[in-house]
């Protein structure tokens, strides 16, 4: 084995390591969350991973990316033989940023506001085609305006 082989084999130690110890954390505040009666204390679990959670997926997508670029037969071997544990696994990670993202929202009552300074409004679907967008969006409207 070269002393490449083991550089990589050692920096996919660290970053599944990294994925395991971080994600565990927020694994963890997930578990306990299901058993929170009360919804300030389910907003308790989630403020507590609240700035981190999203960033701990990088770990295991680098794991992944850097097991291709050093060990491509290996990735080859795992990804194809584990393919539909993988798949469920990308798809609870999907959820999971779904779902904690929609908990964050309990209502709505005010006006959209730009994260960059853009100038938004709540627009009615009749008065779509008045406005300038961009042409992807010309059978989302329209569908839209038939629902209405």
């Amino acid at each position: 084995m070269s002393e490449l082989q083991v550089t990589w084999f050692l920096l996919i130690g660290v970053l599944l390591a990294g994925y395991a110890i971080l994600d565990g954390f927020d694994l963890g505040v997930g578990f306990w969350h299901l058993f929170a009666r009360k919804d300030e204390e389910r907003r308790i679990f989630l403020k507590a991973i609240g700035p981190v959670w999203d960033g701990n997926e990088v770990w295991l997508l680098t794991a992944g990316g850097a097991l291709f670029a050093a060990f491509p037969p290996v990735y080859a071997s795992v990804f194809s033989g584990f393919y539909l544990a993988l798949v469920l696994v990308l798809l609870g990670l999907i959820f999971r940023v779904v779902s904690i993202e929609f908990f964050l929202v309990s209502d709505w009552n005010s006006e959209p506001v730009g994260r960059e300074g853009q100038a938004l409004r709540w627009v009615p679907t009749e008065l779509l085609d008045a406005e300038e967008l961009l042409p992807a969006d010309v059978p989302v409207i329209a569908a839209l305006q038939r629902r209405h």
